[in-house]
């Protein structure tokens, strides 16, 4: 977790999927925070995995690929 400026103010939450290949080791896609918040300076930004991404993780880390959710608060 982090934060820009002086954090979240508001509760507008926005999350977007975020991938990986090799077992973490390098991104498939790419998530930025800053477009997530838009045109907010203070804002929070959560990484985590949520239940579906444990449950999907299950089955495609045997692949190398896993999951993780992004969440900006605003």
């Amino acid at each position: 977790m982090f934060v820009a400026g002086t954090g979240a103010s508001k509760s507008t939450v926005t999350s977007k999927k975020q991938w990986f290949v090799l077992w973490g080791l390098a991104r498939c896609n790419k998530v930025n925070p800053k477009a997530l918040a838009g045109d907010a300076v203070n804002y929070t930004v959560k990484t985590d995995f949520k239940f579906s991404d444990i449950l999907i993780n299950v089955f495609t880390s045997v692949l190398s690929f896993q999951r993780e959710t992004v969440t900006v608060i605003k």
